[in-house]
């Protein structure tokens, strides 16, 4: 059986003969977007479809703050102080934390309430209290970047 190899090779060097390295460049990070985009979109999905899980809302202590300074990279950048709560939370007498709160927040302090919605079924699964807005904001979000992405790898690819 004989195969012909020459097809895809005559492609690619068309495709490198009449393009530039930019369109080259251009059509591989459209198609990342694209695979990025529809990676959101279906995490969105699926927090989306299990919104219903996180039924029961529960009020959450910030227990701790880490402190750590973040250096700047470059001479554009500031130096910053980065803070990280963590909450306690009790669900029908067990205490749960002290584990990485949902949302961050600069003005929170050791002490303040947060709320979050637990599983009834499995408390040591939380979620902020705006699951429902956070998984349209992923589906929304990344169907427009999936979009963006299709649509320049197109052009891309049409344009000579």
């Amino acid at each position: 059986m004989d195969i012909c190899w020459t097809g895809p090779f005559k492609i690619i060097s068309y495709f490198f003969r009449r393009n530039s390295m930019n369109k080259i460049l251009n059509v591989v990070l459209s198609f990342f977007a694209v695979i990025i985009g529809i990676g959101c979109a279906v995490a969105g999905i699926v927090q989306f479809a299990n919104r219903d899980k996180y039924d029961l809302p529960v009020i959450a202590t910030v227990a701790t703050i880490q402190e750590e300074w973040e250096t700047a990279t470059t001479e554009d950048e500031v130096d910053r102080l980065v803070k990280t709560a963590y909450i306690e939370y009790e669900v029908n007498g067990v205490k749960y934390g002290p584990v990485l709160a949902p949302t961050q927040k600069d003005s929170y302090s050791v002490g303040d309430t947060v709320e979050i919605l637990c599983q009834s079924k499995n408390p040591e699964k939380f979620s902020d209290s705006n699951v429902t807005t956070t998984a349209l904001l992923f589906v929304g979000l990344g169907a427009l970047v999936a979009v963006i992405g299709g649509v320049t790898a197109v052009k891309s690819i049409k344009s000579r």
